[in-house]
């Protein structure tokens, strides 16, 4: 019997070898698991930060995009109302340009006339008072 208990103490000795191997290995395991998961809270706590930072980010851009808009339409209606104030003294300035042109064609027009009619008697007339002046 003492052999067959030799065997028996053995193979119980195997036996805890092998279950302390694999408490070993779980264990093992186990803090690479506990460390896997820990980087991977850190790398979402990473990831939230940054999109949390991203989104104000963007809020924040988008909230100056939504003033310029404001702004620019502000400019632009005051620009409207300028230029509605202007129209009318415009289109008056336009309207006396016209009338201008047509009267500077006019008076040329009746210089031009005066002249071929008196240009003939301007010339007697100038020849009388050099001879006049001459003699």
């Amino acid at each position: 019997m003492s052999g067959s208990s030799g065997e028996l103490r053995q193979q119980i000795g195997e036996i805890l070898a092998t279950v302390k191997a694999l408490d070993r290995a779980q264990q093992d395991t186990v803090r690479h698991v506990e460390r896997a998961v820990d980087g991977m809270q850190r790398d979402m706590a990473s990831m939230k930060h940054e999109s949390r930072n991203f989104q104000h980010s963007v809020g924040g851009r988008l909230e100056n995009l939504k003033v310029s808009q404001d702004l620019l339409g502000n400019r632009v209606t005051t620009l409207e109302q300028g230029v509605e104030k202007i129209r009318a003294p415009v289109e008056e300035l336009v309207s006396l340009r016209r009338r201008l042109g047509a009267i500077g064609l006019l008076i040329l027009s009746a210089t031009t006339v005066l002249w071929a009619f008196l240009s003939p008697l301007w010339n007697t007339a100038a020849q009388k008072i050099f001879s006049a002046i001459v003699r």
